[in-house]
């Protein structure tokens, strides 16, 4: 039997469920925004998310998923899917790529689906371009150590290859998806022989960086094991930047006192560094209570100019220097119900704009906003009530993607 770990998810989760009640979802909310797959393309939209059940909440028959399109007057379509947890979306000049548990999709002036049985969370996807896709999926833990699905799929069909390792933090490296992991299984063996300890009091003390496509025999190539700081991290779509991984992490001192910082890894070699996040004086702290720290909020066009642009748990949007860690206050966002009590937030960086769907504090309202990254001008809004009425049923924001600048 599997043991699948997503401790991590545990507080999301149940601010979901505590905003959005244990209702069953149907297509009542978005029914009249549900379009057949043979009207689906990406003419006139501006944006696309996903939302989905708790796959430990998912149905044999009917929709546990939505693909939702808006368009640039606020107009919503939606694609019923099979449900897919924590689904990831990915909006390049090739079009969109997604994925249900029974399917992977591209959708462009049309959509195909590609039959593709997998399991239920997803950890990553990408476009590849020509209408190809990769994505992530968390198999679980068994005796022999933790599992994830990678699955390629083209025009030609699709392909499965489990690969080991939970990967927290993930990211496309010139068409090669990269990954961070716990050791495990054979690796775990590996880490001890190097005298690394996996974990601390805490949280993680040894972290192995993978390929985790374009291998000879589909499996991973774990380019190193190294010992870091004891920390937290989670990342989706890390940006990756002349060879080179970027995330932000929380470490624990002996106390239990996180820290956060910024990690750069080598994807050639799983060298690193790590920088102290380091505020301004007089800047409000970055922590929130239990909270803690935001190790998300940011995506693959996060880097600029030598700095990661990120959204801070409060909203507001920071850059750090990726050689120094000095942080600075950019802008802060005004979208409606971005708090840091809010687990249904998602955001998306181009390289012009930064765009984040939120939901208000009660779960009434959602919000679609654009802003312009170099000034904070509010380029575009939409209150979605459909979107909110829907998260009402069980559904939850999973993430979002934006036409390409």
């Amino acid at each position: 039997m599997f043991a699948r770990r997503k401790a991590r998810l545990f507080l999301p989760l149940m601010l979901v469920l505590a905003t959005t009640g244990c209702g069953l979802p149907g297509t009542e909310p978005l029914k009249k925004a549900v379009v057949d797959g043979q009207e689906m393309n990406l003419e006139g939209s501006v944006a696309a998310f996903y939302l989905s059940r708790q796959s430990r909440e998912f149905r044999r028959s009917g929709p546990n998923g939505y693909l939702v399109l808006v368009d640039g007057d606020g107009e919503l379509r939606a694609l019923e899917t099979s449900g897919m947890d924590n689904a990831q979306v990915d909006w390049s000049e090739h079009g969109l790529v997604f994925a249900d548990t029974a399917n992977d999709y591209h959708l462009q002036d049309t959509l195909r689906a590609v039959p593709s049985t997998k399991t239920d969370f997803q950890q990553a996807m990408s476009g590849l371009g020509a209408g190809k896709s990769l994505g992530l999926y968390n198999e679980g833990s068994s005796e022999n150590g933790y599992t994830e699905q990678a699955v390629a799929s083209s025009a030609d069909g699709s392909t499965l290859r489990d690969v080991k390792g939970f990967y927290q933090v993930t990211g496309y490296c010139d068409g090669t998806l990269v990954g961070l992991a716990e050791p495990t299984g054979p690796y775990a063996q590996e880490a001890a022989r190097l005298g690394h300890t996996p974990m601390g009091e805490y949280s993680y003390r040894s972290l192995m960086l993978s390929r985790l496509s374009g291998t000879p025999d589909g499996a991973e190539d774990v380019v190193g094991i190294r010992e870091v700081d004891e920390s937290s991290q989670d990342a989706t779509d890390a940006p990756c930047v002349e060879g080179k991984l970027h995330h932000l992490a929380t470490t624990y001192d002996t106390a239990g006192i996180p820290k956060p910082v910024i990690r750069s890894w080598d994807v050639a070699t799983a060298s690193f560094t790590q920088h102290d996040i380091v505020l301004s004086p007089g800047t409000p702290a970055l922590e929130h209570g239990d909270l803690g720290f935001q190790n998300q909020g940011y995506s693959r066009e996060s880097v600029r100019e030598g700095n990661l642009d990120w959204v801070a748990i409060d909203g507001r949007v920071m850059s750090t220097s990726l050689g120094t860690g000095r942080t600075v206050v950019l802008f802060a966002l005004a979208a409606d119900g971005y708090a840091d009590r809010s687990s249904q937030n998602s955001v998306e960086f181009t390289p012009t704009s930064i765009a984040v769907m939120t939901t208000g504090p009660d779960g009434r309202t959602v919000s679609f906003v654009q802003y312009d990254r170099t000034t904070g001008e509010e380029l575009r809004r939409f209150e979605l009530p459909a979107v909110a009425k829907a998260l009402g049923t069980g559904l939850a924001l999973r993430d979002l993607a934006v036409r390409p600048d």
